[in-house]
C-alpha cells in the first residue's frame, strides 16, 4: 500500500501537480497496489485531486481520516461522527461573531452563515446554528466573520483521538496488509502518525524538521517531483524524463 499526502506532496498550493508526478501515480495505480491519498481536507475539496488524477481506482482519506472513500465510483467505506455540539459551544468564546460550518460528506457543507468564496468546497447551505449540531457530523468549523479572507483563522473539530495513522490502520486491516508493507509520504505536521506508523514513512524535501524528524527517509521537495523520485525507488515505473 502506498499513502500520499495532498497539499505540499502531490500537489503545490494552485492545485497544479507535476507531469511526472501525474505519470508515476497513475502508473502506479495501474498496478496491483493499494494507492491511498490521505489529505486534511474535506471530501468535497479532496475529490478536486482525485479528479486530477483521473487514478483507474484509488482509495481516499480526508478530514485527517475522519472519512474513507473509495474512487471510482465514490463510495464511503468509512465514516467517524461526533456530538460537535460541546466543543462548538466551547470554540465560540473565542470569537466576536463566530460562524460555524459542519460538512455533509460527499456534498460540501452546511454553514451558520456564509463564509467567504473559495474557502469552502461543495454545495454550501446556510440553516440555523441548532440545526447544525442536531446530529452527529465528521467535522465542524469555527471562524470570525469579521475576519477577512487573508486573515482567515479556523478552529476546526473532529472525533477525538483521530488521525490519519488510526484511519489508516484501519484500512490497512481492512484490506489484509501490515504496516511493515505501507510506503507513507508527506510534508505536514498532519502527515507524522502516518508516517510513524508506516514501514517506511517518508518526508517531502521541504518539509518542517519536525515531520523529518518522524520520517524514516527524506525524499527531494515538491518542486523537485519527491514522490515520483521516491516511487521510481521501488516500482518499476516510467522514467523521470
Amino acid at each position: 500500500m502506498v499513502v500520499l499526502d495532498m497539499d505540499g506532496t502531490l500537489i503545490n498550493y494552485d492545485d497544479v501537480a507535476s507531469p511526472r508526478v501525474l505519470a508515476a501515480v497513475r502508473a502506479l495505480a495501474a498496478t496491483d497496489v493499494h494507492v491511498v491519498l490521505a489529505t486534511g481536507r474535506g471530501s468535497a475539496a479532496a475529490m478536486l485531486v482525485v479528479e486530477l488524477f483521473a487514478l483507474e481506482r484509488c482509495l481516499v482519506v480526508c478530514g485527517d481520516g475522519a472519512v474513507v472513500f473509495s474512487h471510482p465510483p465514490v463510495k464511503i467505506m468509512h465514516e467517524e461522527v461526533f456530538d460537535a455540539g460541546p466543543a462548538v459551544a466551547e470554540a465560540i468564546r473565542s470569537f466576536v461573531e463566530p460562524v460555524v460550518a459542519v460538512e455533509v460528506v460527499g456534498e460540501g457543507y452546511r454553514v451558520s452563515a456564509p463564509f467567504p468564496d473559495g474557502v469552502l468546497a461543495g454545495t454550501i447551505r446556510v440553516e440555523p446554528l441548532e440545526r447544525l449540531l442536531a446530529e452527529p457530523v465528521s467535522r465542524a468549523f469555527v471562524r470570525d466573520a469579521r475576519l477577512s479572507i487573508e486573515e482567515l483563522r479556523f478552529v476546526t473539530l473532529g472525533p477525538p483521538g483521530l488521525s490519519k495513522g488510526t484511519a489508516l490502520d484501519r484500512l490497512a486491516t481492512q484490506l489484509g496488509v501490515t504496516g511493515e508493507r505501507v510506503l507513507a509520504i508527506g510534508d505536514g505536521l498532519n502527515d507524522i502518525p502516518m508516517l510513524i506508523w508506516a514501514g517506511r514513512g517518508v518526508a517531502m524535501g521541504d518539509a518542517p524538521d519536525e515531520v523529518k524528524n518522524h520520517a524514516d527517509a527524506v525524499t527531494t521537495s515538491l518542486v523537485e517531483d519527491g514522490v515520483a523520485v521516491e516511487l521510481a525507488r521501488w516500482f518499476d515505473l516510467p522514467p523521470l524524463g
